[in-house]
C-alpha cells in the first residue's frame, strides 16, 4: 500500500521509487547493493518530520492533556473499585462516561504520535546500516 502510494507521487519526488524498481522489488529480484543506494538516497533527501516549535506544542500538550492524566488515575482503580463508584455515585459515573468519551481523541494523538516515533526508529536504523561498525555501536549503546 505504501508501495502504491509512493509510485503515484513519482513526478512530486525525484527520490521516490520508479515503477520498474516497485515491480522488482515485488518480484523480489532488486540487487540488493541498488535497493541499500535507493533507500539512502531517499533517506537523505527526506525532509525534516517537524520542527522544533512542533515539538515544543507536542510535548506542551501531552504534560497539559488533563483527560490522558485522569485516564491514567482511573487505571489505579480496581475493577471492582470502579464499578462501585460508579454505580454509588452519579457525578463519578458521569466524570467516568466525560474520561471515556474523551478517549477516543486522546488514543488517536497516541496513535499518531506512534506513528511518528516508529518512523524516527526506521529513520535512525537506517542512518546506522551506513556505518561499518553498526553493530559495534548498537551494542555499546545497550
Amino acid at each position: 500500500m505504501a508501495m502504491d502510494d509512493q509510485a503515484e507521487n513519482v513526478a512530486e519526488n525525484a527520490n521516490a521509487w520508479t515503477a520498474e524498481e516497485l515491480e522488482q522489488i515485488e518480484q523480489g529480484i532488486m540487487d540488493e547493493e541498488v535497493f541499500a543506494a535507493r533507500i539512502f538516497a531517499q533517506l537523505e533527501a527526506a525532509p525534516a518530520l517537524l520542527t522544533r516549535e512542533q515539538v515544543e506544542l507536542i510535548e506542551d500538550e501531552i504534560r497539559r492533556d488533563s483527560w490522558q492524566r485522569a485516564a491514567l488515575i482511573f487505571c489505579t482503580s480496581t475493577g471492582k473499585d470502579l464499578c462501585r463508584k460508579i454505580e454509588r455515585d452519579r457525578d463519578f459515573a458521569i466524570l467516568a462516561a466525560q474520561v471515556k468519551n474523551s478517549l477516543t481523541a486522546v488514543k488517536e494523538r497516541y496513535e499518531q504520535l506512534t506513528e511518528l516515533l516508529s518512523t524516527v526508529d526506521v529513520r535512525i536504523m537506517l542512518a546506522l546500516c551506513g556505518r561499518k561498525d553498526m553493530e559495534a555501536v548498537l551494542a555499546e549503546a545497550e
